[in-house]
């Protein structure tokens, strides 16, 4: 419950994100559930950070598949976010994340949303 309390805090502090991450990998499924929510309402904060990013790359992971689509359909709704996370420490994994969850349809958008970033045409190049 305190954790939850500071979860922008924790989220994006150099340390506290590996609390979060750990905690998505091994909390209850009640427990999951909240915290994916607090991702959800505090998306944009988490995606300008660094290490809110790595909070959210977990999400994409650890969050049953509706929460996860609906987190990436949120990235791409935003040009200049998603670019400034794939432009982030951890835009591979983000990328690859985003690739995973996504159907057709969003792949294509995520495509057309990045088309000639290099960073992003490289994560593309390491996956295939």
């Amino acid at each position: 419950e305190l954790l939850l309390a500071g979860f922008l805090l924790i989220s994006t502090h150099a340390y506290g994100h590996f609390v979060m991450q750990s905690l998505l990998q091994n909390i209850d499924e009640k427990q999951r559930i909240r915290l994916l929510d607090l991702i959800e309402q505090h998306l944009t904060e988490l995606a300008l950070r660094s290490h809110g990013c790595t909070v959210i790359c977990a999400a994409l992971v650890h969050g049953d598949s509706m929460t996860r689509c609906i987190l990436a359909e949120m990235l791409l709704e935003d040009r200049d976010r998603i670019a400034f996370m794939v432009d982030s420490k951890h835009g591979d994994t983000l990328i690859s994340n985003l690739l995973d969850v996504l159907e057709c349809a969003g792949y294509q958008r995520l495509l057309a949303l990045l088309e000639g970033n290099p960073k992003f045409e490289a994560a593309l190049q390491r996956r295939s």
